[in-house]
């Protein structure tokens, strides 16, 4: 008949076996290598090519996108709409009357998808245009800017993009980096 080992080497056995396997979990400067991926993916991502203001998104939208509210005008009897976009970082700023900036952009304007957006005060609008209550149910969308660690910058076009420091997220980008991503007004095209 075997002899039983004391009780306390059969808890010290579990304890170094414990250490063991957390250890081996540790991973270098506390990010998954897919998300260290998406950060470099960020950093060698420019803005080349893409129009930073959509009224839709679709699958060929591959990038992060910042949903907007479309509000009506004082124009009644033309087709310029508005959006109010952060002129911070805070996506949960989107559509509010503070720390927002209003442009505004003609709804039937060739360019279809991608009209060009005005700021207030641009001598392409009308005299004293103004947004008004919101269209139920109409978005449109500003792209989002990126530092190369992931976080937040800004939103096209409130933020003065800087060559080699801000970027948009793309395809690839978008499943890791900050993957809790889930906040209010943030859309991904795809």
């Amino acid at each position: 008949m075997p002899i039983a080992p004391p009780e306390h080497t059969v808890e010290q056995r579990r304890k170094v076996l414990k250490s063991a396997l957390a250890a081996s979990g540790v991973v270098t400067m506390g990010y998954s290598g897919s998300a260290l991926a998406s950060f470099q993916c960020v950093t060698s991502t420019a803005a080349t090519g893409v129009f930073g203001f959509k009224k839709v998104i679709d699958a060929s939208s591959n990038w992060a996108w910042l949903r907007l509210q479309v509000f009506k005008t004082n124009k009644d009897n033309a087709d310029w709409k508005a959006v109010k976009i952060p002129t911070g970082s805070n996506p949960d700023d989107a559509d509010e009357d503070t720390n927002t900036a209003t442009y505004f952009f003609q709804d039937s304007t060739a360019g279809g998808n991608s009209p060009p957006l005005y700021p207030a005060g641009d001598s392409n609008l009308p005299s004293g245009i103004k947004a008004k209550g919101e269209i139920v149910g109409q978005e449109a969308h500003a792209i989002i800017y990126f530092d190369s660690e992931g976080s937040i910058l800004g939103f096209y076009p409130t933020l003065e993009q800087l060559s080699g420091r801000d970027y948009p997220a793309q395809g690839s980008c978008l499943t890791s980096l900050n993957p809790q991503m889930d906040q209010t007004n943030i859309r991904y095209g795809g």
